[in-house]
């Protein structure tokens, strides 16, 4: 077997190779790595304080390097509070690492911890081993040299190698505090607990938008509690009272518009699926939740009368006044509950509830209090108390809108007539992208 020597030798580079290659320094050592373990740090230190010897760092500028599990933030703190006896530099990437260490260098490609893992066993070289000529062309460039670079003795052809830029200390300084307090508040995941996997991110929601209050012409009052006053006669009574019938609904014109503008401006931005729903862009949601809002406030201070429609004051065709409307609607509730009441005397009691003194000088003689005054009273209380008869604030307050959003399942990409439909409108739901996920380490 032929033994042969090199200026260059291949070796496979593990961190346990990498600390012995370290323990053999005298006089110096420059490292050029994205970053750097605590345990690597460490031992450095021990080197510096007990042989004396210099050591020079490069290292990547920024966090990206600890969330790539090239290095770890803890190490980080460890370099900026011993930058009096290291020297540091970083440049803004780093891919592949260089140890000098006296007259020899190891050049090798780290392991992106956040990637992949360390291999138990490597079966094809991952750095090299340099001689002193190697090791004092690399120093001299690390040191801010130009060195030219025939390819052959013969070639013409010579690639001019730029030096590797120098930084101030104070510079530095503040890059490792900036990092420092970045991987503080955004600590970086032990690339250990990640998995490389598929994921998604859906470009559309399915939007569910309820309405409340807005169709005033089927709003009604449970007449209930006013029937169960005639148990005789309760087969024949009214369930319910309509509040506002359909011609009351029409005069308050607003209703109407706000509701034909609410259509117009969701048609603007979403897809109808007819029965999935309506799809709508992610990025689209605020600007219609705030349009649509912006409309029940402007229907909220036109019901008010705080805002009134100029060229309809001018042709004299003024909206509903829903005050108005309401005040006719009681008082025919009134008057159809007071055609009952007043045939039966036994249901006064309960009627008068929430009116004990008037009942009580509807019954004294000597008050001279007719039925046919006091039970309108009454029956006004018990519509106001009892029935809870809308006034136009409650009116108007209860008109708001909720929007519901749910994201596109699995199974729906499955219904045929639903892909049928992205394909009519060229809809892409999902965009996917490689990426990590943390995996859950149980302890034994």
């Amino acid at each position: 077997m032929n033994v042969h020597t090199a200026e260059i030798k291949f070796t496979q580079v593990t961190p346990d190779i990498l600390e012995q290659f370290l323990a053999t320094a005298n006089r110096r050592i420059v490292i050029a790595k994205a970053g750097y373990s605590v345990k690597e740090i460490e031992q450095l230190l021990n080197l510096v304080n007990q042989k004396k010897i210099t050591c020079d760092l490069y290292m990547e500028e920024g966090e990206n390097a600890v969330r790539y599990g090239y290095g770890e933030s803890e190490a980080l703190l460890l370099l900026k509070n011993h930058l009096n006896i290291i020297n540091i530099q970083s440049a803004n990437q780093i891919r592949m690492a260089i140890v000098i260490v006296d007259d020899a260098v190891l050049a090798y490609t780290p392991v992106a911890l956040a990637w992949e893992k360390i291999p138990d066993k490597l079966e094809f070289p991952n750095g090299f081993f340099g001689g002193k000529s190697m090791t004092d062309t690399l120093f001299k460039q690390m040191g801010g040299e130009v060195i030219t670079l025939p390819l052959e003795k013969e070639s013409k052809l010579i690639i001019s190698v730029p030096p590797i830029p120098l930084k101030k200390s104070e510079t530095i300084k503040a890059e490792l505090e900036k990092t420092c307090k970045a991987l503080d508040e955004n600590p970086s995941v032990d690339p250990a607990t990640l998995r490389k996997t598929t994921f998604y991110r859906n470009k559309f929601k399915l939007l569910k938008m309820t309405m409340h209050g807005a169709k005033v012409k089927n709003k009604r009052i449970d007449l209930r509690p006013f029937n169960s006053l005639f148990p005789g006669t309760n087969n024949r009574l009214k369930a319910s009272w309509l509040v506002l019938t359909s011609e009351d609904a029409k005069k308050i014109s607003v209703m109407g518009n706000f509701l034909s503008k609410i259509e117009k401006e969701i048609g603007k931005i979403t897809i109808n699926t007819g029965r999935h729903g309506k799809l709508i862009k992610r990025k689209n949601r605020p600007g219609l939740e705030k349009k649509i809002n912006d409309l029940v406030t402007e229907l909220s201070d036109t019901l008010k009368g705080e805002k009134f429609n100029l060229k309809q004051e001018a042709i004299g065709s003024q909206p509903g006044d829903l005050k108005t409307i309401l005040t006719d609607s009681k008082k025919s509730l009134s008057e159809y509950l007071y055609l009952l009441a007043i045939e039966e005397e036994n249901c006064w009691d309960k009627l008068f509830a929430h009116e004990r003194t008037l009942f009580r000088k509807l019954k004294d003689e000597n008050n001279n209090l007719s039925p046919e005054v006091a039970i309108p009273q009454a029956i006004e209380t018990f519509i106001e108390d009892t029935l809870n008869f809308p006034s136009p604030t409650d009116i108007i307050e209860s008109i708001k809108v909720n929007f519901d959003y749910y994201d596109v399942s699995d199974e729906l990409l499955d219904d045929q007539d639903f892909i049928k439909l992205l394909e009519e409108f060229d809809v892409e739901i999902r965009e996917y992208n490689q990426g990590f996920e943390k995996i859950r380490i149980i302890k034994s």
